[in-house]
């Protein structure tokens, strides 16, 4: 049993639609198992195609004083949620659940979400820059001309688009 003073308040955003590439069937609910031990008592939410996002939980989290976001979904998911927390009280907590996870690797995260949990578990915190860009924030790295080109080739690729892959490479 957890002490008392070391439970936390924390949403868990979870996202149905998320890529799913570095995810194994059950890790979700290991996850959540893996933070409850931890002391962490989650209110789990879903992201829905028509609301809320991301964004609106992370609003959530603020105004209802939670200590703790944790999100279960992929790049875009986790962007909009820390978009939002960005300066304030509550910290963000990455579970690796997309297909890229560009983010989470940027920040040295690992990509398997038990492994995630496991660290959100010790509640180990860091400071992370972000930037923005004609008013949108963003987390990652930014490129123009042929960085961008081969990396927007890349992703038709990925997808099995090879035609469009070409185009732009």
């Amino acid at each position: 049993m957890t002490d008392e003073r070391l439970r936390t308040r924390a949403i868990l955003i979870t996202n149905p639609a998320a890529g799913g590439r570095h995810a194994k069937a059950g890790d979700l609910e290991r996850c959540e198992a893996i933070l409850e031990r931890a002391g962490f008592v989650l209110d789990r939410v879903e992201t829905g195609a028509e609301s809320p996002n991301a964004a609106d939980l992370g609003r959530r989290a603020i105004e209802q004083g939670y200590a703790a976001c944790i999100v279960a979904g992929g790049d875009g998911t986790v962007a909009l949620a820390a978009a939002t927390l960005l300066d304030g009280p509550v910290v963000l907590g990455i579970l690796p659940f997309g297909s890229v996870m560009n983010i989470a690797h940027g920040l040295g995260l690992p990509l398997e979400p038990v492994e995630a949990a496991e660290v959100i578990g010790r509640r180990h915190v860091e400071r992370a820059d972000a930037a923005e860009v004609n008013g949108k924030i963003f987390f990652e790295t930014a490129g123009i001309g042929l960085d961008a080109e081969m990396f927007g080739a890349t992703r038709h690729a990925e997808r099995g688009d090879w035609r469009r892959a070409l185009r732009r490479g």
